[in-house]
């Protein structure tokens, strides 16, 4: 339940309660002003009509809307409470993505070191158990959601989230080369992670679209997050620990996890099109709608200069 407080000329707030008294609202009239509750379900349609009611040509005509703490009425009683969606859930818990955390960069920098522990044993099954610990997937669905809802600022900052997080894993992938195994001898999975592929592209963006999708139909977080970071965390590694021996292997991987990181991206930002995650004013739609396609087409350039580069490097 919202309480709205309209003020105005007197023609135009009479037409205001002619209208709510024909709806059946609750209302109050005072001698300045005219105090309505509104479902929160019908508050966006109803403040709509009330302002074309009003001549807001005039300072005199505002409209003010807020939540009270509690309204005991009959008609609160009786108003049911809308269930959140798990999209609606979902942003509500990437808010901590926002910002660069010590504990989640110390989460990385220690499934870098699982992950480097299973290429070097060239053993599978020590890599995927890295993704288990990678939390990179936050930072991905923070960025593409809080862009499509507006929230620029925040996501950019989710995005940068992202690259630190990147970086701690090169950086300390590399640094375990130089001290302990160095030179690295290349095995099958580390090979795996040196030969780029256009269809590595294709793949994450599948990829990126699937995440949303799935996360947004309830499926466990955890399952679409080890798929992310195993496309991400190992070639992140290969490239850090072969940056001293073999520099063009370094170069090739990542690219590999560039080409990755960037399918990734554009395949949430379509997959928040798709489940139509956006602002509820006009004028922020607009903004939103700019920043998602300028965020489309930079993607697009930069996959395809990856793309270009794996082919003929």
């Amino acid at each position: 339940m919202r309480k709205a407080i309209v003020r105005g000329r007197k023609e135009g707030i009479e037409r205001v309660r002619q209208f709510v008294e024909e709806i059946n609202l609750q209302h109050f009239i005072y001698e300045d002003r005219i105090e309505i509750y509104v479902p929160d379900k019908d508050t966006e349609e109803i403040v709509g009509k009330i302002k074309n009611l009003l001549d807001m040509r005039y300072s005199k005509s505002v409209i003010e809307v807020y939540k009270p703490d509690f309204v005991v009425s009959v008609k609160s009683r009786t108003e049911k409470v809308e269930k959140r969606t798990p999209v609606e859930i979902l942003m509500e818990s990437l808010k901590r993505f926002s910002e660069v955390d010590a504990e989640m960069l110390a989460l990385t920098a220690v499934a870098s070191i699982v992950a480097f522990s299973g290429l070097v044993l060239n053993n599978a099954v020590i890599v995927v158990g890295a993704m288990l610990l990678s939390p990179l997937l936050g930072p991905i669905h923070g960025f593409t959601i809080y862009i499509s809802a507006g929230k620029i600022k925040t996501g950019l900052k989710c995005l940068w989230n992202l690259v630190s997080n990147l970086f701690i894993s090169i950086f300390v992938s590399a640094l375990l080369s130089l001290l302990i195994f160095h030179p690295i001898e290349i095995g099958s999975e580390i090979a795996l992670r040196i030969a780029s592929n256009p269809y590595y592209s294709l793949m994450a963006v599948a990829l990126g679209i699937a995440s949303i999708l799935s996360i947004s139909k309830g499926v466990v977080e955890s399952v679409a997050g080890v798929a992310v970071a195993a496309s991400i965390i190992p070639p992140a590694v290969v490239s850090g620990m072969l940056f001293w021996s073999h520099p063009q292997l370094s170069l090739n991987a990542l690219v590999l996890m560039l080409e990755n990181v960037a399918g990734l991206l554009f395949g949430g930002l379509i997959a928040v099109q798709i489940l139509e995650i956006k602002p509820t004013k006009y004028y922020e739609r607009r903004v939103a709608a700019k920043y998602v396609f300028r965020s489309i087409i930079l993607l697009l350039v930069l996959l395809g200069i990856l793309v270009v580069f794996s082919l003929y490097r």
